[in-house]
């Protein structure tokens, strides 16, 4: 089975795409990085910049179109298999009171 995954951290956006197997190993299929510094100056602010938000959900969208073209097992139809998807995100995305633009 093909999973994937997006980790939305503080300052770094993940994507893995792998494939599980029944015997419970896991074999990565695509690895994706990139920093969008979500959280620059949150601390001190408490809110995420709009630009950090537009740049983050750019590379959300890049990475959501990424992993329906990874698809199961690489299928060509990928784009008509649906997915589950949850957002899971860092400190920052959660207790900021602006974090919701990026649902």
């Amino acid at each position: 089975m093909r999973v994937a995954a997006i980790d939305i951290g503080t300052n770094t956006i993940l994507l893995l795409v792998a494939e599980v197997f029944p015997d419970g190993r896991v074999t990565p299929a695509l690895e994706l990085q990139e920093i969008p510094r979500l959280g620059k100056s949150v601390d001190a602010k408490r809110y995420l910049s709009q630009e950090a938000i537009q740049r983050s959900a750019r590379i959300i969208e890049r990475y959501a179109k990424a992993a329906r073209a990874a698809g199961p097992c690489g299928s060509s139809r990928a784009e008509r298999v649906p997915f589950e998807t949850r957002q899971i995100g860092t400190s920052s995305s959660g207790w900021s009171p602006n974090a919701r633009a990026l649902r």
